[in-house]
């Protein structure tokens, strides 16, 4: 099949310059028949079928096309997500198959642009985005500050919009660029702007918002109520966000999230602009950051508050229901709480020394976690108590030789855990009967396999303890001498008496 350009070429040449057939043939590099075929009949132009063919190439990809699709990607993103799938064709190919199933939106308005002088203006805004970790939908705010002339952004998050976040993310922001511009242009949202009177042009922004913005000698502008586009450059890097970061992945957790943001930030800057034609990072590092208003350290903490908090007794900070693990030695003391941007919790000493940060989505609600220090504890006090048992064991064994082993394998199975507890009893039996009535009380028990400590008693009973005392060397005249007995002494000595054993 030829060109429409050879088809009107064959029929001008033969029809108005009377050149032959076989000449047109040789000249346009095509066969005689076709020459033929498109001079002897009129309605045999060319007709093509392209976009059939370029179906078929897209047919394969028709799984990752309805997946795009279901998310609400644009066309570019979905373009995208076909590259990755082996796709090799053009874009526009693409966007005539989104047109065919009537997908492409349509949605443009007039609008005037302004240029900006390098470091002269920046622009702030924030996309509301819900998204799920383990099958919990959370909110989450994406925070962007661009700089006008270069286009340099900057993207981070907030799981809230509270004015204190706000002005967090755009710190964040001036610490990225190592400076910030003369001016800011934000949207109307309640933690900045009060009211904003369309007919006087007149503004009130919010107390946190004048503090931080009268700090560092920053002009605020509001944009126009329900003009976002008066802050396109700030828009257009948001939406491009929204269809090539936030639908176009999945994330596993909001830590994933967050380091997935940091490379597409990266990436992003790093892409020629449509409008510069270079990259961001390029006009900024050569035009734009030696114009940038330097760093300064700012106090910001009427607007950053501090809340105190008393920590439990085992070790704990509750804060909105949740429960924060502190070292023991602050336990029943003050301390101070930072929330930073819905995400981080600050804890403070009160001479403001930082104790620890948590991620605040790492605990539920009403659900303490495990404090380390409590593991810690609790293992020391398992050895410590495994030892103990262990020496005493020990000490039965090598005291009563062959029968004490035999006297503790069958305590064990007979008693169970509190087969400790009756080998303590019997050491101390020791200090009362002396050695060789014990030894003599357990062989008898061995013989008849009565494995218990009153068993042990039974046969004690019918003998005369040995009292052991010692003489109080304090005392002189021997008049004074006082006998003094071991207090399990007495308590045993008691329970015969009572038993009507002595």
């Amino acid at each position: 099949m030829i060109s429409m350009y050879k088809w009107k070429k064959v029929r001008e040449m033969y029809f108005n310059e009377k050149v032959g057939i076989k000449k047109i043939a040789r000249e346009l590099r095509i066969s005689k028949n076709t020459v033929k075929k498109y001079i002897k009949n009129i309605e045999k132009e060319p007709k093509y079928h392209l976009s059939h063919q370029r179906e078929k190439k897209l047919d394969f990809f028709k799984e990752v096309i309805n997946e795009s699709i279901n998310r609400k990607l644009i066309g570019t993103a979905i373009f995208k997500k076909l590259l990755e799938a082996g796709y090799e064709g053009s874009i526009a190919n693409v966007y005539r198959h989104l047109k065919a199933v009537e997908y492409v939106k349509v949605n443009k308005d007039v609008v005037t642009r302004f240029k900006t002088l390098p470091g002269e203006q920046m622009q702030y805004d924030w996309k509301e985005w819900d998204f799920k970790i383990n099958d919990k939908s959370i909110k989450l705010y994406v925070h962007c500050l661009i700089l006008g002339y270069s286009r340099k952004k900057f993207f981070t998050i907030s799981l809230d919009k509270s004015s204190s976040s706000v002005i967090r993310a755009i710190i964040e922001g001036f610490e990225y660029f190592k400076g910030y511009c003369e001016t800011l242009v934000i949207d109307n949202a309640k933690s900045m702007v009060l009211n904003h009177s369309t007919k006087d042009r007149a503004v009130e922004f919010s107390d946190d918002f004048l503090l931080f913005t009268g700090k560092y000698n920053i002009k605020p502008i509001a944009c126009y109520p329900y003009r976002p586009k008066t802050k396109g450059k700030v828009e257009k890097p948001l939406s491009y966000l929204e269809e090539h970061f936030l639908k176009y992945y999945d994330f596993n957790s909001l830590e994933d999230l967050e380091l997935k943001l940091k490379i597409f930030n990266e990436e992003y800057n790093s892409k020629d602009h449509s409008a510069l034609l270079k990259k961001p990072n390029e006009v900024f590092e050569l035009e734009e950051k030696s114009k940038l208003k330097p760093l300064q350290n700012i106090d910001l903490s009427k607007i950053f508050i501090k809340e105190t908090r008393k920590v439990s007794l085992d070790g704990y900070v509750s804060y909105c229901k949740k429960y924060y693990p502190v070292p023991l030695k602050y336990s029943n003391k003050n301390v101070f709480i930072e929330d930073v941007m819905g995400v981080n919790l600050n804890i403070y000493a009160l001479d403001l020394n930082q104790i620890k940060t948590y991620k605040m989505m790492q605990f539920e609600k009403n659900n303490k976690p495990q404090h380390p220090e409590h593991i810690i504890i609790n293992n020391e006090r398992k050895e410590k108590t495994k030892k103990i048992r262990s020496d005493n064991i020990l000490k039965f064994v090598e005291t009563f030789k062959e029968d004490g082993k035999i006297f503790i394998e069958g305590l064990e199975k007979a008693n169970g855990i509190n087969s400790y507890y009756h080998l303590s009893c019997l050491l101390k039996y020791i200090d009362i009967y002396g050695y060789d009535v014990v030894k003599n009380a357990i062989n008898k028990c061995v013989s008849i396999k009565a494995f218990h400590k009153d068993s042990i008693k039974t046969f004690l009973s019918r003998e005369i303890p040995k009292v052991n005392y010692s003489i109080d060397t304090i005392s002189i005249m021997p008049a004074e001498f006082k006998i003094r007995c071991n207090l399990e002494q007495y308590k045993y000595l008691s329970e015969l008496t009572s038993k009507g054993g002595i």
